[in-house]
């Protein structure tokens, strides 16, 4: 009987725990208004924590912005 094994590398190991932990990431974003797309993308593209930073501080990073715009 042959046994077929799966070898993963660290590299290939890192990246899935990357995409996990930002759709985790993105669930909490469509749960907190910032959207689960929104959230993805900033995820992915700089890392799950800067995501989250971002999912957890947007009210406020969206006033500050909304608030420079007023101002001009």
């Amino acid at each position: 009987m042959e046994e077929k094994f799966v070898i993963f590398s660290y590299t290939e190991i890192f990246i899935i725990v990357w995409i996990i932990f930002s759709l985790l990431v993105g669930l909490m974003g469509y749960k907190n208004k910032m959207g689960f797309s929104l959230a993805l993308v900033w995820s992915i593209v700089f890392s799950p924590i800067i995501g989250l930073i971002m999912v957890l501080r947007y009210q406020r990073v969206k006033n500050i912005f909304g608030d420079k715009k007023k101002d001009n």
